[in-house]
């Protein structure tokens, strides 16, 4: 997996944390309509359901993150953790690392190659 791939991930997994737990407040809502138990049982199943489904996506998202740290320095780690945890835009982060939007995007260039080094390690090792 490539860098650019490997932050797409973190960035679904956000997406996907949100919609269940989106959904899961829409079936609790519906709740307060139904008048059959039976149905009343069944969405309450499916609202535990949604929120397992979505803490995984969000124990997954965190080890993903965590991951974030092996990048070469830790302001290439804050970069890619504003852009890409956070959904920053480039301005913003330059404000945020008081350093030109040339720089920050730079900066973002290297720290993709630091994180493909990283996985690329990580593969190999799986390898051996």
């Amino acid at each position: 997996m490539k860098a650019r791939e490997y932050l797409r991930t973190i960035q679904k997994l956000e997406s996907e944390t949100k919609e269940c737990y989106g959904q899961a407040e829409y079936l609790k809502n519906a709740i307060n309509n139904l008048s059959n138990q039976n149905a009343i049982e069944t969405v309450e199943e499916l609202i535990v359901d949604l929120m397992d489904e979505a803490s995984d996506y969000a124990i997954h998202r965190v080890h993903l993150i965590n991951e974030l740290l092996n990048v070469d320095d830790p302001m290439q780690y804050t970069l890619l953790h504003y852009r890409y945890c956070l959904g920053y835009s480039w301005h913003k982060i330059a404000y945020k690392l008081k350093a030109s939007v040339g720089f920050v995007k730079n900066l973002h260039g290297e720290a993709l190659k630091s994180l493909d080094r990283y996985l690329e390690e990580c593969c190999n090792a799986e390898k051996e």
